[in-house]
């Protein structure tokens, strides 16, 4: 990734919860989820949104983006 412009970003996955996924940048790991397979409550499965902490980026430089998921539950 790119950006066009130096300024403050947030990156944001969104996804199930029963997932599992970290989301890197450069090899820093920005959002992490890791579900918990021993307290499964099915009300509280639904997907949602993950957000990074606020992150500063320079215009013009390469930054690589690495995004691991699975889906734990097969949802």
């Amino acid at each position: 990734m790119k950006p066009a412009y130096t300024e403050t970003y947030r990156f944001y996955v969104e996804s199930f919860k029963t997932a599992e996924f970290e989301l890197k940048l450069n090899g820093k790991s920005l959002i992490k989820n890791q579900f918990d397979t021993t307290n499964i409550d099915p009300q509280h499965m639904m997907g949602g949104y993950f957000n990074s902490e606020d992150i500063d980026l320079a215009a013009d430089k390469l930054y690589e983006i690495e995004l691991n998921y699975s889906e734990r539950l097969g949802m």
